[in-house]
Order: structure tokens, then C-alpha cells, then sequence
């Protein structure tokens, strides 16, 4: 699938750009331009993928996918060019709130992927040169669209800005203009897609390629403190009598300690999660048992089970919950999807995808990302200086 934006054309019979665009992916949706500015083109393959149009305007298609080689998987997909002018943007936010509300504000509801250029920033982060970032109320109307919406940044790989006004020197500004945002429950059915912003090349505009990215798993898993580990009855004692036990220097002892403890873990706490879908099950084969009515035993193991159950989802949200690093929820709250969402898309953020080596070679290989990372720090524990400046990751 391909969008274009601000086309400018009113007339695609005869643009010889869209005759060759149809002659690979024939399907498409047209949003005339005015001949000035404005105009959007989305074209498909129909063997790759089932389009149907949801809604349109000058400013936006929404459309829903459905793929072929999965037809259980579906997506709502919303392609923007919003106006130049804020009023008419403010309009084409207040219209797709609106459709969120009625379209999506439903259980079970269908991934949503805003792309496009928003002609609009956030943060001042996202602006180099020209005037100082303002909160004006175009940003604002921005900022609140995404928010009523629960629309999360996709992020990128590659340069920041995705526009420039191709002048020289000191006129030069450059923005982060072209963007994605994406509901939640896009984030964990599509965790490897990611958005690239590719080189500018013949536009004022960096074209973005939305594309499944396989990032291998660490080969070691890491060793984590879990907070519902102190809670236990039995843990400071055992802590308490384990570390005495430890020998050689500070770093070995942490390392056995930290070994010890997995093994308590799995000893004590063991799955958690298939131990609450195990205490699930043996709840439900009491309640349906025809024993059940009258049953004293089947009675007392259920109110000893629903006490496991309530321990475990305690326990359950606390493991997600650290994970997805969010303290500022009250200790009785307990909304575990929640906590599983927010740690998938806070594992998205911390996947490294790309860095840029001190000779600016952008590194995608994961094995060379990883070299080059073992060298770097293998190179630091070697000098007897510390570099003024070293040259951080690209996401």
C-alpha cells in the first residue's frame, strides 16, 4: 500500500505519475486537490490486502484492512494530510474525535493507525531553528485529539525532522511534521512494525515507510528484582540468613545472591501467571460440578481457592505493573490489562534498532549493533581518560 500527499491534483486521468502507480497496485482511493495544494492518493495490491472506506474528507481517509494471508487480522487505518491553516486542522481533530467516540469507543475494538503529516509539533524537542516553540492552540487542539483518542506516538527509526524549508545556513528549519500515532491494543497485536523516516529526496517532506521489523529476543535473560518478593512472609528471613552464606567480594556475592533468588522464586512464586490460569480452572470445575449444591468440601476448597485467586491477581499486577513502570496508579487499583499494555509498549521503546557509529554509519544489523557496542564500552574500560563526547543510540 502507498499514500501520497498534497498531490495538488484535481484530474488523475491524465497525471502520468498515477497511471504508473496503478499499474502495480490497480485498487485506490482519491481525495482531489485543489490545483494549489491539498490531494491525497492511496493505492493496493488486492491479492496483499482487503480495503473497504469508512470515511473521508478533504483532510483524511479512514479505511479498515483486512490481509490476506490473515484474515482474522483487521485494522482501522486513518490517512492524514491536515490543512496548513489551524482552524481547518482544529476541524479535521473535532471530526475524527468524534467518529472515535462513536467508532471506537467500544469493547474488543479494532486497531487504529493514524500516518501522515499533521503540519503540527508538540514539543519544542521536535523543531530545530526559526521561531521558539509556542504552546499555541493549534498545539493544543493537537495534544487534546490524541489524548480524548488514547493515540499513542509510534516513534521512528532514522533523522528527527521529516520536513525542511531547503534553505541554507542559519533560515534553515527543520520539523517533525510526518508522524504515526496508534491505539493501544495496536501496539500488542502488531508489536515489530515500526516507522522509518527515509532520506529526503525531491520533496521538502521525508517519506515514511511503515514496515515489520524482527528484533531477536536478548540471548540472556536479565536478572530483575520483582517487588512482590519482599511482601512474602518468609523473605526477609531467608534473605537475612542466605547472604552470610555467600562468599568472595561484593560482585560475586550480588551475583550468587542474585542466582539464589531466581531459585527461590521459582521455588516459591513459580509461573504466576499459568498458576492463576491453573486456580481459574480448578474454580470453574468446582462451580460446574453437579456435587456443588450441597457440597460442605466443594464449598470450603472454593473460598480457599477464590482467596489464592485474589492473592495471584495481586500479584499479577504488581509483575506488570513494574514492567510497565507506573507508580503513580493507588495500591488498590488492579486494571492488568492496562499494566500489560503500557509494559508492551514501554519493551517497544526500549528496543535499539539503529545507531549511528563515530564515523556516521547508520548500524541496522542487530549482530553489528551489537559488536559495535561491545567495542565501544571494551574501548572506554581501556583509557585512562574519560571522552567529552561519545555518540548515543537512533531509535
Amino acid at each position: 500500500m502507498v499514500a501520497l500527499l498534497e498531490t495538488k491534483v484535481q484530474d488523475t486521468s491524465t497525471n502520468r505519475t498515477f497511471k504508473l502507480l496503478s499499474q502495480s497496485l490497480p485498487l485506490h482511493v482519491v481525495v482531489p486537490g485543489t490545483g494549489q495544494g491539498g490531494g491525497l492518493w492511496i493505492c493496493w495490491d488486492p491479492q496483499a490486502i482487503k480495503v473497504d472506506l469508512l470515511h473521508n474528507s478533504s483532510q483524511h481517509v479512514t479505511l479498515t484492512l483486512t490481509f490476506q494471508d490473515d484474515p482474522s487480522s483487521m485494522a482501522i487505518l486513518t490517512v492524514v494530510y491536515a490543512s496548513p491553516n489551524w482552524l481547518q486542522r482544529r476541524h479535521l481533530w473535532e471530526t475524527l474525535s468524534q467518529w472515535w467516540i462513536d467508532y471506537f469507543s467500544q469493547p474488543n475494538r479494532t486497531p487504529w493507525l493514524l500516518i501522515g503529516d499533521v503540519n503540527c509539533i508538540l514539543v519544542r524537542s521536535e523543531k530545530r531553528g526559526g521561531l521558539d516553540f509556542i504552546q499555541s492552540p493549534a498545539v493544543r487542539d493537537f495534544q487534546n485529539f490524541t489524548i480524548t483518542c488514547s493515540l499513542t506516538d509510534m516513534g521512528f527509526i532514522g533523522q528527527p525532522f521529516t520536513w525542511s524549508n531547503m534553505r541554507s545556513g542559519n533560515s534553515r528549519i527543520l520539523e517533525r511534521l510526518d508522524r504515526g500515532f496508534a491505539s493501544e491494543n495496536w501496539f500488542v497485536l502488531f508489536p515489530d512494525w515500526f516507522l522509518h523516516h527515509l532520506p529526503r529526496i525531491g520533496s521538502d517532506h521525508c517519506p515514511l515507510l511503515l514496515a515489520k521489523t524482527h528484533t531477536p529476543e536478548p540471548r540472556q535473560r536479565l536478572f530483575r528484582y520483582e517487588n512482590m518478593w519482599h511482601k512474602h512472609p518468609l523473605f526477609e528471613n531467608w534473605a537475612l540468613t542466605q547472604w552470610p552464606t555467600l562468599r568472595g567480594h561484593l560482585m560475586d556475592k550480588l551475583h550468587g545472591m542474585s542466582s539464589s533468588l531466581s531459585k527461590w522464586n521459582q521455588k516459591t512464586f513459580g509461573n504466576i501467571l499459568s498458576e492463576l490460569t491453573r486456580i481459574q480452572n480448578r474454580i470453574q470445575g468446582i462451580q460446574t460440578s453437579p456435587s456443588y449444591q450441597h457440597s460442605h468440601f466443594l464449598h470450603q476448597l472454593e473460598r480457599d481457592l477464590l482467596t489464592q485467586h485474589a492473592l495471584k491477581i495481586h500479584q499479577v499486577n504488581e509483575f506488570w505493573a513494574q514492567r510497565a513502570r507506573v507508580t503513580w496508579l493507588s495500591q488498590g487499583d488492579r486494571n492488568t490489562r492496562f499494566f500489560h499494555t503500557a509494559a508492551k509498549i514501554l519493551h517497544r521503546k526500549n528496543r535499539i534498532l539503529s545507531i549511528i557509529d563515530d564515523q556516521g554509519r547508520t548500524l541496522l544489523n542487530q549482530s553489528d549493533i551489537s559488536d559495535h557496542c561491545h567495542q565501544y564500552f571494551y574501548s572506554l574500560s581501556t583509557k585512562s581518560h574519560i571522552p567529552t563526547k561519545t555518540q548515543g543510540p537512533s531509535r
